[in-house]
């Protein structure tokens, strides 16, 4: 998962729907809640995608094959934007809470 700018120069190239998903919080302030609610949210889903992607490949695979088939998905394939891609809409749709405060 790479934050840098999509256009950006450099290596390794970001990742356009990762930078989207984390410019387009309502915040300026990274030490926020609702920062680190997105991080938590972000990591857990691509948790969860990355065991759903590797259980389904892993039939008929080798562990050494397997291996072989995540590193093809994660360098330079489309097959990466596709599985960021879910990871941000699997992100997005977690539950998430609204805190609100007030003083007595």
């Amino acid at each position: 998962m790479c934050l840098r700018a999509p256009h950006a120069t450099g290596y390794p190239p970001g990742d356009e729907v990762i930078y989207k998903y984390f410019s387009s919080l309502h915040s300026s302030n990274d030490s926020s809640l609702s920062a680190h609610v997105a991080i938590a949210r972000l990591l857990g889903a691509a948790y969860e995608t990355m065991l759903r992607w590797l259980r389904k490949a892993q039939v008929g695979r080798t562990p050494g094959e397997l291996l072989d088939y995540w590193h093809s998905v994660m360098e330079g394939s489309s097959q990466r934007a596709n599985f960021f891609q879910e990871v941000v809409n699997v992100a997005k749709l977690v539950y998430h809470f609204h805190f609100h405060f007030s003083q007595h």
